[in-house]
């Protein structure tokens, strides 16, 4: 009972879901295929072209022409035609207790093959004799039903011509690939043009080419049940994977987690027990001092005593001859020192350290040294071969008091990077103020302690990068303005920023972000309008925010950027504008790193980029692209909508426009910057040959009228400044 309930269900599926036309929702009539092989009623076609010349169909929108002759000669869906004729017949009874089709009363016994019709006995005998059917082939409901199962071709009603609905269909023309009747080769399928044959002998052709096409489905069946079960293989491993290095993680995260916690626990017992040993040692100075300052205290009570009873109840030879004996013990007193300040002050202040991978530790306790001096204006940064001189003074609460400290009591000790020790100059200046010198010959991170006699001065040890000389200074990237009169300029070779006084031209600081412990190395750079500095960085493949000191806000970018290069800030809408140099295209984004869009795919086209490299929005919002290896200057509006395009000598060091949107372009190769009008025109030159500028690596354009054109030599190592 179960097999039929599920054979009833799935024969009102096929009823409901695969027998209706998409277009009149109706059962079909004599349904068409189009090319896209989905199937409408003849009528319903004819209805949807009327005059156009192609049909479009409305399940998938694809588009075909309209036969010369018609929607009629669309193939026809034969075995839906049948499988509709079929369901019709069988209507809402089971097959077995329909009627005649003849008398419609009389039970069916028999079936006419050509007429596929079932007929009751007396209809079948009528239906033999009449001269038009007699050659019909009948065959009993049981013999219908064993060939039906054997051979369904068999007993399959023949299919009559579309265009001749009387004619059965009995060739199959190869020029035109369609079946036809008899009547259709004297009329539309005439023996002189076209070529056609019988449907048996075409159906052996088309027999053999099925199963060529069979054979090939089945091996490309093969194939796909192969790849997918490599997939299937695939995702397994990749899950498997996927839980064994999650695992790996996990052990390795506790293992850190454990590690950072020994560190941070160790250093912190060593901090404990530092700030305890300085305790002990300033108590138990503090306690002697206390203990002789009692001893001074009950003297000079006893002296003040016998003073002043002396005063009261001596007469003239006790007075006198206790004199001397006062004498001496004023001198006595005099070497007490009973007015000197506690040999310790109350000073312990914890440090923090500022990057705990770095330092390794926590920080460090600021004790008081033995002699209260400190070392004054100590650089973050020095240059190599470069003396630096730093003043070593006493602090401001002993200003003014001797403390009896010379050279042989100051030592200064230099630790380079690769642990070798060196020894600063002490000079001995006045009022007990010494000068510490030094000279560094190699770049990196320097370690300076200085000691005043057993302790070290307040700060020491002093951390000093040392970078190289002046003027040295290789691989230049980006350069942007900071405050209208600031210069910031990305040194790749060092991975840090310089800053400089734009008017003066002197260094104001040096700056390196430091990511983990590891120095950023700055490509190109640009300054929102709040003053934030954004850069692309070369190791991560990110974009990073820090402030103007250098300290890190934010960075942004991961799984969106392949090969960050030039960097640009819209003044319109704060959008950040970066150029994927690998991606072929130019990323968006919110200052506050929220990827937007991308505009641009690889291509010589307009719109298109090859390897873009510097990028800049000018006042009016427009987006002006260089790119690595063309010489071609592409120009968007600020919705990134393509304006224009030209061209330059060579490729661009530096694309930037000034207030009134002129586009000023610096070459890479030969150092030549080039003015253009807001349409791209050239205008003039910027530089000479005589300026001998080589390699820009970057550059920008003040807002000042005239204004004035920033750019970096990286070949020579400087910046140059031009005043139009």
């Amino acid at each position: 009972m179960a097999g039929v309930s599920e054979a009833a269900s799935f024969l009102k599926n096929i009823e409901d879901n695969f027998l209706n036309c998409g277009i009149c929702r109706d059962r079909y009539e004599d349904a068409k295929c189009l090319q896209c092989m989905h199937n409408f009623c003849k009528v319903c076609l004819e209805g949807l072209v009327r005059t156009k010349s192609n049909i479009k169909c409305p399940v998938c929108r694809c588009k075909q022409p309209v036969p010369s002759d018609g929607i009629a000669q669309l193939p026809s869906n034969f075995f839906l035609n049948e499988l509709v004729r079929e369901f019709t017949e069988r209507g809402s009874k089971q097959e077995k207790s329909l009627k005649c089709r003849g008398c419609q009363t009389g039970e069916r016994t028999t079936r006419c093959i050509e007429c596929g019709v079932f007929l009751c006995e007396h209809c079948a005998l009528t239906h033999k004799n009449i001269p038009s059917t007699s050659s019909h082939e009948l065959m009993s409901i049981e013999d219908y039903e064993a060939a039906k199962f054997i051979d369904p071709a068999s007993v399959e009603p023949p299919m009559y011509c579309s265009k001749h609905s009387t004619q059965p269909l009995k060739f199959y023309c190869d020029t035109c690939k369609v079946t036809i009747c008899l009547e259709c080769t004297a009329l539309d399928h005439k023996i002189t043009e076209h070529n056609y044959q019988y449907l048996e002998d075409a159906k052996a052709d088309c027999t053999r080419e099925l199963k060529e096409l069979f054979a090939k489905l089945k091996l490309m069946l093969q194939q796909v049940k192969a790849v997918k079960q490599a997939t299937q293989t695939r995702l397994q491993a990749v899950s498997s994977r996927k839980v064994s290095e999650e695992k790996k993680l996990g052990v390795l995260i506790d293992e850190t987690i454990m590690e950072l916690t020994r560190m941070i626990t160790e250093d912190g017992k060593r901090l404990v027990e530092e700030l305890r040993c300085d305790f002990d040692d300033r108590t138990l100075k503090l306690d002697t001092k206390l203990k002789e300052l009692d001893i001074n205290e009950n003297y000079l009570i006893n002296v003040v005593e016998f003073v002043e009873q002396l005063i009261r109840e001596g007469n003239a030879a006790k007075m006198l001859s206790a004199k001397q004996g006062m004498a001496l013990q004023m001198e006595e007193l005099q070497t007490m020192m009973i007015y000197d300040e506690p040999v310790e002050d109350d000073k312990i202040e914890f440090k923090k350290s500022e990057d705990f991978f770095t330092d390794k530790s926590l920080g460090k306790f600021m004790c008081s040294n033995a002699a209260n001096y400190k070392l004054h204006n100590i650089p973050t940064f020095a240059r190599v071969n470069t003396v630096v001189r730093l003043p070593l003074q006493k602090g401001e609460q002993f200003q003014g008091t001797s403390q009896g400290v010379t050279n042989d009591d100051i030592i200064a000790v230099i630790k380079t990077p690769d642990d070798k020790i060196d020894y600063a100059k002490v000079t001995e200046g006045s009022d007990d103020t010494f000068s510490i010198s030094y000279s560094c010959k190699v770049p990196g991170c320097h370690e300076l302690s200085v000691w005043v006699g057993d302790k070290p001065a307040e700060g020491s040890p002093y951390a000093i990068k040392v970078v190289p000389k002046k003027g040295l200074v290789k691989n230049v990237g980006g350069v942007a303005l900071i405050r209208k009169r600031h210069l910031i300029l990305c040194d790749l070779g060092n991975s840090m920023f310089h800053m400089y006084d734009l008017i003066t031209g002197g260094e104001i600081k040096d700056m390196q972000p430091t990511i983990s412990g590891h120095p950023c190395t700055p490509i190109c750079v640009a300054v929102s309008a709040r003053g934030y500095i954004f850069f692309t960085e070369y190791n991560t493949k990110l974009v990073f925010v820090c402030n103007e000191n250098g300290k890190l806000i934010r960075c942004f970018g991961q799984g969106t950027i392949g090969e960050p290069r030039g960097i640009a800030i819209s003044p319109i809408n704060g959008s950040v504008y970066v150029a994927d140099v690998l991606a072929h295209c130019i990323r968006k984004y919110r200052e506050d790193g929220t990827y937007l869009k991308s505009f641009g795919s690889e291509g010589d086209k307009d719109g298109q980029f090859i390897h873009p490299l510097k990028v800049c929005v000018a006042k009016s919002g427009n987006i002006i692209v260089s790119e690595l290896t063309t010489n071609r200057i592409q120009v968007f509006d600020h919705r990134e909508t393509f304006l224009y395009k030209f061209e330059t000598k060579d490729n661009a060091g530096f694309v930037n426009t000034d207030k009134n949107d002129n586009i000023f372009v610096g070459s890479h190769e030969n150092g030549q910057i080039r003015k253009f009008d807001s349409l791209g025109t050239f205008m003039c030159r910027i530089d000479s040959d005589g300026d001998g500028l080589k390699e820009i690596g970057g550059g920008c354009v003040t807002d000042d009228e005239p204004c004035q054109v920033i750019v970096s030599d990286n070949d020579n190592g400087y910046i140059r400044v031009y005043s139009l």
